[in-house]
This record gives C-alpha cells, sequence and structure tokens, in this order.
C-alpha cells in the first residue's frame, strides 16, 4: 500500500469487517399526504434485492387515503413490518425521524421519505460503505424527477465543489466537510442516505432543528459524521421528487434560508478544523443565490451571514482527539479508553475510536463502544500519519506502551501539527528495562503529557520527570443498568456469601490463592461461602481439568460483568501484579453495590477510602510479593459471619463509587487536551 493515500481513499486507512450474517437495516418511512406516490415508494423497498430490513411505517395524521395504503402494505408484509399512525400531526418531521429511531432495531437505519423511489439494489449497494466502522453515513447519487422526469442530476447539483462524484469513495468528515460539506448539503435528500443506528437524535442538536425550516437534515448529517468518514457511491440511485411550490423551494427565496446557512456555518465552526476561507466561499454563494432570484437585496444578505459571528463561534472549537488502544479486548487500560470515548462524545468532543489491533478483538469488548462513536481499525502502523492527517486530528491519546511508541514515531518530532498525551496505566512499571527504555526512548521527546493514575506509575519516569508535563487523573466509569443474575440458576443459595472475581485469569491475579481461601473459609463456618471466577486464561484453564467443589464457579469470559458483582457480596481482587494501578474492576464492583477484597497495592487503598477515612471494603497487604492465603481466608471468613462489619462497609460503596463518575475524569482529560493543543501547562 502507499505511504500516501489520496484524500477520497479513506476507506484504506480502515479494515472492513465481514459480516458472518446480513446486519438488520430499520427502514423508516414518514409519511404525510402522499397516498399518490406510496405504492411506488413501498414496492421500491419491499423490493429491494438485500432481504434482512424491517420497515416501520409512520402517518403524521394525513387526511388523503394514505393510512389505507400503508395499512395495505402491513397486511401484505407482516413478518417485518410496523405501522404507527398518529392521532395529530406532529408539526415537525424531526419529531417523526425521532419515533422511527426510537422504534428501530436495526444496526442502520434508512429514511426513506414516502414521496420518493429508489433502485431495487439501492440497500445491497450502499451498505457496502458501512462494512467499515468509520462510516458513519453512507450515500447514494440522487436523481432530481418531477411529474415523472429528470429534471437535474446529483452531478450538476455538486458541479461547484472541489470533489470528484463520478465515481464511489470514503472520504473522512474532515476532509468531505473541509471540501464540500461546509459550502452544501452533500447529501440533498434522506433517501439517498443510510446511516449507523445512533439511538435518538440527541436534545442538543434537536434545539437548533427546531429553530430551523430548511436545513435541520443537513445540521443533523454534520452532527452524525464528526470523527468519522463518510461513504459514496453512484452506481445506484435514490430517484427524488421536487414538487413545484414545495415549502423548501419557497423558503430559499425567504431570509430564514440565509440566517439558517449561518446557523449550520456556525456549527461548521465550533465542530470542525475548516479554514475560514471556506466561509467566504459560503458567502459568495449566498450572494449569487440572492442575485438570482431576485428575493432580498445583497446588504441584507450580509447582515444576515456574519462573518464575525463565524469567527466567535471558530474560537469555541474543542481539538479533535484520536483514542488509541492496543487491541479491542479485556484489560483496564483496553476497557478504560472505550469509555472515555464514549463520554467523550457525549460531551461534544469530535472523538475517533483507533483500534491497532495488536491481538484479536473480543466481540462483547467492541460492543461497549457506542454506535455513535467512529472506530477506525487500522491497518498497519506506517499509515497512522496519514489517519492523522486525513481526520484532522489535534490530539492523538495512547494507553498502551507499544502504542505510545508508534504513535510517538508517527508524530516524529513536535513540530507535528497533532500532539500526543500518554496515559499510564501500570504497563511502564511490568515490562522488562530493555523494552522500557525503547519506549521511553520514542516518546519522552515527543509526548506533551503523561498522565499518571497511581503515584507508582512515576517510578519509570522518576530520572527525567522535571523535564515532562504531568498530571494525575484517576480512572472513571459510567453507571450502567444493573440486571443481577440469579443465584438459583448458577446452584448458589440465597444466603451463602458469594464472591466474585473478574480479571484476565493469570497467577499474578491471584487466582489459585482465591480458591484456596475459599477452600479453607467454606471448612471453617457453616455459612457457605461460593466463588465466581469471572474471566479466561492460564488459570482459567488449569481448573477446568480440576475436579472443582461446588462453591467454585468458573464463568469464563462475559461481558455485562457487573451482573455478576450485583449478585454477590463481595468483589474480589487478590492480585500482586506489578503494574496493578487503578484497576477498573475495583470501580465496577462499587458501582454494583458490592464492597471490594483487595490487596493494597497501587492506589487501591485510595480508591476505595471515602472522604471521613472509611473504607468500602477490606485490604491486605502482600506477603514476600505475594497472597497470603490465611489472611485473605480470614477477611473471607470474617465478613461472611459479621453482618455488622459487612453492613458498615456496604454503606459506604455508593458514596465511594460516585467518585468515578466518568463524566468528571472526561472534563479533565478535555482540559489535559485544550492545554495541551494551545500549549498551556496543565496543572499537576
Amino acid at each position: 500500500m502507499s505511504p500516501n493515500v489520496r484524500d477520497n481513499d479513506f476507506g484504506a486507512l480502515d479494515v472492513p469487517v465481514t459480516w458472518k450474517k446480513p446486519p438488520l437495516v430499520s427502514i423508516i418511512v414518514p409519511n404525510y399526504n402522499h397516498a399518490r406516490y406510496l405504492k411506488e415508494r413501498l414496492d421500491s423497498i419491499y423490493n429491494q434485492t438485500y432481504r434482512h430490513f424491517e420497515v416501520i411505517l409512520l402517518d403524521d395524521c394525513s387526511t388523503d387515503g394514505s393510512v389505507e395504503v400503508l395499512k395495505e402494505y402491513a397486511r401484505k408484509y407482516p413478518e417485518n413490518t410496523r405501522l404507527v399512525a398518529n392521532e395529530h400531526n406532529s408539526g415537525k418531521v424531526f419529531h417523526q425521524w425521532n419515533k422511527g429511531l426510537e422504534l428501530a432495531r436495526g444496526e442502520f437505519v434508512w429514511i426513506a421519505e414516502s414521496d420518493d423511489y429508489c433502485d431495487r439494489n439501492f440497500l445491497e449497494t450502499v451498505l457496502q460503505g458501512l462494512r467499515h466502522q468509520s462510516v458513519m453515513l453512507s450515500f447514494a447519487r440522487s436523481v432530481f424527477m418531477q411529474e415523472g422526469k429528470q429534471i437535474w442530476s446529483q452531478e450538476e447539483y455538486l458541479a461547484d465543489l472541489p470533489v470528484v462524484w463520478n465515481a464511489p469513495f470514503i472520504m473522512s468528515a474532515h476532509k468531505l466537510v473541509s471540501k464540500a460539506f461546509a459550502i452544501k448539503n452533500v447529501v440533498p435528500n434522506v433517501s439517498s442516505a443510510v446511516f449507523r443506528n445512533i439511538g435518538t437524535i440527541p436534545a442538543d442538536i434537536i434545539s437548533q432543528w427546531e429553530q430551523m425550516s430548511l436545513c435541520g437534515d443537513w445540521l443533523f448529517y454534520l452532527w452524525l459524521i464528526k470523527g468519522g468518514a463518510v461513504s459514496y457511491t453512484n452506481r445506484v440511485n435514490n430517484y427524488y421528487r421536487i414538487h413545484p411550490g414545495s415549502t423548501s423551494l419557497k423558503i430559499q427565496k425567504t431570509l430564514d434560508y440565509y440566517t439558517e446557512t449561518l446557523q449550520i456555518s456556525c456549527f461548521v465552526a465550533r465542530n470542525y478544523a475548516v479554514d475560514a476561507a471556506v466561509f467566504e466561499v459560503v458567502k459568495k454563494n449566498l450572494i449569487q443565490h440572492c442575485l438570482e432570484k431576485q428575493c432580498i437585496t445583497v446588504e441584507e444578505v450580509e447582515k444576515a451571514y456574519s462573518l464575525d459571528k463565524i469567527k466567535e463561534s471558530m474560537a469555541d472549537r474543542q481539538p479533535n482527539v484520536l483514542i488509541c488502544t492496543y487491541a479491542m479486548m479485556q484489560g483496564g487500560g483496553e476497557v478504560f479508553p472505550i469509555y472515555l470515548a464514549n463520554e467523550l462524545k457525549r460531551q461534544g468532543i469530535a472523538v475517533t475510536f483507533v483500534d491497532f489491533r495488536g491481538e484479536r478483538g473480543e466481540k462483547e469488548i467492541r460492543q461497549k463502544l457506542d454506535r455513535n462513536v467512529p472506530l477506525l481499525a487500522l491497518p498497519h502502523v506506517l499509515q497512522l500519519r496519514n489517519v492523522m492527517t486525513m481526520l484532522g486530528a489535534d490530539i492523538i491519546h495512547t494507553h498502551h506502551g507499544t502504542i505510545d511508541s508508534a504513535v510517538a514515531n508517527a508524530i516524529g518530532n513536535r513540530s507535528f501539527p497533532c500532539k500526543q498525551v500518554v496515559t499510564l496505566h501500570g504497563m511502564y512499571e511490568a515490562v522488562p528495562e530493555e523494552e522500557l527504555n525503547k519506549i521511553l526512548k520514542a516518546v519522552l521527546p515527543v509526548c506533551s503529557c503523561f498522565v499518571y493514575i497511581a503515584d507508582k506509575n512515576l517510578l519509570p519516569l522518576k530520572h527525567v520527570q522535571s523535564q515532562i508535563r504531568l498530571k494525575k487523573i484517576g480512572n472513571g466509569l459510567p453507571y450502567l443498568p444493573l440486571s443481577p443474575y440469579s443465584r438459583a440458576s448458577l446452584g448458589i443459595e440465597e444466603d451463602a456469601f458469594c464472591l466474585s472475581l473478574v480479571s484476565r485469569g493469570f497467577l499474578y491475579k491471584g487466582w489459585m490463592e482465591a480458591v484456596e481461601a475459599v477452600k479453607r473459609a467454606n471448612a471453617t463456618i457453616q455459612r457457605p461461602v461460593h466463588l465466581l471466577l469471572v474471566g479466561d486464561g492460564e488459570c482459567y484453564e488449569a481448573l477446568k481439568q480440576q475436579d472443582l467443589p461446588p462453591f467454585i464457579h468458573l464463568m469464563g469470559r462475559q461481558g455485562n460483568v457487573r451482573n455478576y458483582f450485583a449478585m454477590s457480596d463481595a468483589g474480589l481482587l487478590p492480585s500482586y501484579f506489578k503494574g496493578e494501578s487503578f484497576p477498573l474492576v475495583v470501580i465496577e464492583s462499587l458501582m454494583s453495590g458490592a464492597p471490594i477484597i483487595a490487596s493494597d497495592v497501587g492506589e487501591i487503598r485510595n480508591m476505595i477510602t471515602d472522604a471521613d477515612g472509611g473504607v468500602a471494603g477490606a485490604l491486605f497487604e502482600l506477603k514476600d510479593g505475594k497472597v497470603p492465603v490465611d489472611t485473605l481466608t480470614d477477611i473471607i471468613v470474617r465478613l461472611a459471619t459479621d453482618s455488622s462489619l459487612y453492613g458498615e462497609l456496604k454503606r459506604r460503596v455508593a458514596p465511594v463509587a460516585r467518585k468515578f463518575e466518568i463524566s468528571c475524569t472526561a472534563r479533565q482529560y478535555i482540559d489535559v487536551y485544550n492545554k495541551v493543543w494551545k500549549n498551556v501547562e496543565p496543572t499537576a
């Protein structure tokens, strides 16, 4: 692969997924008084060559017999059709969009407007672009139709933009907005587009959309694709019906068209790294439009489209952030970045999640990344510099020593516009000295700020602390809905004392010591003590070969581990891992309502201590670097038999857990990003 990839070849930088089975597409058909067009529209949907779809028919209180037509198709295709008819008109099209999105079960969404139609292979073709997980929206060529005849083409509509539309392409949102999408809505009709199911449209976008009569869909697309990519194909057609005297044509002759365009430009300025010259082009086009329509004066246009307001919006832009992970796999340094990326997106940051694919990914870990966060599966580390350029990256945030050095080498020197932030999760303390020296040789001259989560993370950097930027930020997680698993289904007595140990099944995570301690506890007291071991690895494989007692449960790798903590009396982490710093499973346990029994390593003591100095669990010290089984047994026995002591620890859990809300953690990282980006020294 060439080291230089063209702007419209972004797909070459993102490894596409292979679908084991066709993904479900939710087709939303919002209708209002389009009875005369419905059969052509619906036939073009139900006759698609791609068959794995559901159809959500929405009627907004039509008065022309539309409902009867929709009922006919709902009866004809009952296995994949739902009809929802409003008794009162909703007043705004986005209300119907959101209603459809609330009902949509598919991985992808196609809003097929009720008066348009398309080629039979439309879905099959457009979906190809969405195999790339960075692609948030994929759209096809539109043919503008009136009274059954073509009156305009996509190529004519977009002829003034510096993008070639006569061949399919995938382009990063950053590049497409800079070249075209900031100037004109390049998706002239929503029926031409299929996008990722991101849930309902957020309130802040809706509040802006409510003020618009024409440009709301343009705003939605710009929000949707931020940090990701867009796919286009000219190999199939969407037929966009233009009605003489339509509302949109009327609005283009009013001042609203110009003020709404200003709103769009301000949104672009706040959310995309575009050159100010782009807005000069927009203004020029608006003046030309005004002269052609002869509807309002040039002076009114210049007043309505204020470049000064756009300049103010540009000053509010936050940096574009790439969050990098070694692999989509279990581990604090892999899972925390996912939750951070989700929260950064929620707080309005343009974020892209980059998977370096260091190991084979795990499906349940991939599912933790929100659907509205673009995921780029990097084909080769040598393409990283291309990725940073095409995404307009301002900050690249890494969480693993191997990736730290790869990114540092890609940036090369601090003259490159992208700045590196490294979070130290404990790996630097655990790797051999020779490997550590290689990492530091690459990273130290480039990294703009090292974030550490535990004081011990600084030991490998003690000789250079005075020369680097440092900031301490603890890990955080989101609160998630809990559905505790049934004890009865696992053969666990309701009155048993139940422990959950969640980690990779390595010796240094204390699996074997935990098993021995629970065996001794059961031999000491009458109350049954059960241990759930959640995870896989060498200890899991070894224990599978043993004849284990019924109170030891090997659960293997699982998805939502909090449901195990929620059914347990306590979490357990008897780790003697040298790199243990700020373990996420401690937070998972606390956020599930379970106190934690853990070795007193890294930041665990500080993590579980409340404002009054009380702890939401029980700690023990390592002995000669290993877990003292007798001590661990005594703790388990005490908590299992002393309800007063256990109750005291349990009461501290909720207040301590609130310290780790991911929203607060993300705000601290955003502050670091901005200071690094603007070359302001972060406060330690």
